[in-house]
């Protein structure tokens, strides 16, 4: 089993209906597994890398942008996608990661993102930009990369997108449903799901608090709950809680023709 670093542009050796890799700069790499019928036979799929045999060099920045996973993959071939990669060749053990595989459609504007972020040190350096976007099924995505805005193509900001856990962002929706409202599947016009705040994300992630955020989401969905129950004209309207997956996604609310800096 080997590694190579190779222009993250390329299709896997011998797949050329592969997906595209992960950038350099971005994270990860794809594999697929051995059998004896060959390994072209095999899907390729993200892989989180552990167990590196020999020096790492620049690899460590992949490992902290791939979420954990326990299915192993005992026989796998991989491919790197890092221009910068100092390891040609070097053996590796690779771990699926199935979260991986799910992919956020292709960022195309600025929009699509619900925020982007340049990280600057007290002495205004450069540092990292951090960015996240929610799918249509409310399904929520966390980037970081080493390269500033002015550098970043929407196609880099695809692929380091990777999803975050339902747990880590949503409250559970069965242990508060008798005290909650849901809100329809099919939302009326004119309204706004309010989300967790996902720019605080990495920060609660390295502080190890992230149960705070769904803890927050739910301590502001039963405020709106009692609100509603004494409606008033200056109060924006609150339809209920989005419930995908089992989880409260967001708050769904009548939108303001007006925000506060218009």
């Amino acid at each position: 089993m080997g590694l190579s670093a190779s222009d993250p542009e390329e299709s896997p050796p011998g797949r050329e209906d592969a997906p595209a890799r992960w950038p350099g700069g971005g994270a990860g790499a794809y594999a697929r597994e051995s059998t004896s019928d060959g390994p072209e036979e095999q899907p390729w799929v993200p892989v989180l890398l552990s167990g590196l045999e020999g020096r790492p060099g620049r690899f460590k920045s992949f490992l902290r942008l791939l979420p954990a996973s326990s299915t192993n993959l005992p026989n796998t071939q991989v491919v790197l996608a890092a221009t910068e990669c100092d390891m040609n060749r070097q053996s590796i053990k690779g771990v699926a990661d199935p979260a991986a595989q799910v992919r956020v459609s292709q960022i195309t504007a600025w929009e699509d993102l619900t925020f982007f972020h340049e990280e600057v040190d007290q002495t205004g350096k450069f540092r990292h930009t951090t960015f996240a976007a929610v799918d249509k099924d409310d399904t929520a995505y966390f980037g970081k990369s080493n390269h500033p805005k002015r550098n970043l193509t929407f196609r880099h900001i695809t692929f380091a997108l990777t999803p975050i856990s339902d747990n880590d962002l949503f409250p559970e929706w069965a242990p508060c449903n008798a005290e909650l409202t849901q809100a329809p599947d099919t939302l009326p016009p004119n309204t706004y799901i309010k989300r967790p705040n996902l720019s605080l994300y990495d920060t609660f992630q390295e502080h190890n608090v992230l149960d705070n955020i769904p803890k927050g989401l739910l301590e502001e969905a039963k405020a709106m709950e009692m609100i509603s129950k004494h409606p008033h004209p200056n109060v924006i309207y609150y339809h209920g809680c989005r419930v995908r997956r089992g989880h409260i996604t967001g708050l769904v609310l009548d939108r303001h023709p007006h925000t506060l800096t218009d």
